[in-house]
C-alpha cells in the first residue's frame, strides 16, 4: 500500500533532512517506474545554515553561540514542516528555534 496516490501527492512531498551540519530539503514524488510499478523519486532542492547575523532585536543574550558563529546546525533536536509544506521550523537542543518560509 502506498502512503498516497500520484494524484494526492502532486507536487511531491517535502522532506527535511540533517547530515549533523546542514539541513537539506527535498521533495519526494511518485511516478511510474520502467516496469510500470509506482516508483519514488527523490529531488535535493537545496540546503539551509543557520543565519550568519546575531539575532534582531536589543537583547544579544537572545542568541545562543551556536546561532552566533552561524556555521552549521549541530545539535538539531526536531524539525516540523507547516502546513503545506511551505515553512520548516528547527528547534535546537539550546532551545532555540530557526523558521524558513520557501
Amino acid at each position: 500500500r502506498l502512503p498516497c496516490a500520484a494524484s494526492s501527492c502532486a507536487p511531491g512531498l517535502a522532506l527535511a533532512g540533517w547530515d549533523g551540519a546542514r539541513i537539506v530539503v527535498a521533495v519526494a514524488s511518485l511516478s511510474t517506474g520502467d516496469s510500470g510499478e509506482p516508483a519514488w523519486l527523490l529531488k535535493s532542492r537545496f540546503s539551509l545554515q543557520p543565519a550568519k547575523d546575531p539575532c534582531p532585536g536589543t537583547d544579544d543574550t537572545s542568541c545562543t553561540a551556536s546561532r552566533i558563529s552561524g556555521a552549521e546546525y549541530s545539535h538539531v533536536e526536531a524539525m516540523q514542516f507547516g502546513p503545506g509544506g511551505r515553512t520548516l521550523a528547527i528547534l535546537s537542543s539550546g532551545g532555540s528555534v530557526d523558521a524558513w518560509d520557501h
